[in-house]
């Protein structure tokens, strides 16, 4: 079995199609605090979030930042979902049309620079990040940044994929690397 977290940044419509390129290859399973919380309000504060425009975001992210000063919310919640990743021995999971998996990939979702720190120390994290070649500020944070504009960003999301899984077995992963 091969297990990777992934921390995913940048820009929407490009995390979308790098999810949706590593699903042909390996089982995905996507966390986001912030999705946690609309649910927990939709269920027991009774909110109807209808679409999610700048109310809604404001809302959540109101509801984040109390939980995350009074009780460290989200580093508490990734790390339960991490250790529950971590401690599944499933060998290979199959999908709704009878594909198997034996690699898998926490992607984790809207996290504070803290917390990303915290997990790439303590968990061996790998931070990712998904941009425009022309929206290319800060890339240096990411351990890699792949450009959802290239002509190749399909074949680059399996080779990184593979690399994170292990399922490149020639290519070790030691700190940074150029997809």
């Amino acid at each position: 079995m091969n297990k990777a977290i992934l921390l995913l940044s940048g820009n929407p419509s490009g995390k979308t199609s790098f999810i949706n390129t590593i699903k042909k290859s390996a089982w995905i399973w996507n966390i986001n605090h912030k999705d946690y919380i609309a649910k927990i309000a939709r269920n027991y504060l009774y909110y109807t979030e209808g679409e999610r425009d700048a109310e809604y975001y404001t809302f959540i992210e109101s509801i984040a930042r109390v939980l995350n000063t009074q009780y460290n919310f989200q580093q508490v919640y990734v790390e339960e979902m991490i250790r529950k990743f971590l401690s599944d021995e499933s060998e290979y999971f199959t999908d709704k049309d009878g594909k198997k998996f034996d690699s898998f990939v926490l992607v984790i979702h809207g996290l504070g620079k803290d917390t990303v720190k915290f997990l790439k120390e303590n968990y061996g994290a790998f931070h990712l990040c998904i941009s425009a070649r022309i929206l290319n500020s800060n890339i240096e944070i990411y351990d890699t940044v792949l450009y959802e504009d290239d002509g190749d960003f399909e074949a680059q999301s399996i080779r990184t994929l593979n690399i994170l899984t292990n399922n490149g077995k020639d290519k070790k992963l030691n700190g940074n690397f150029t997809a």
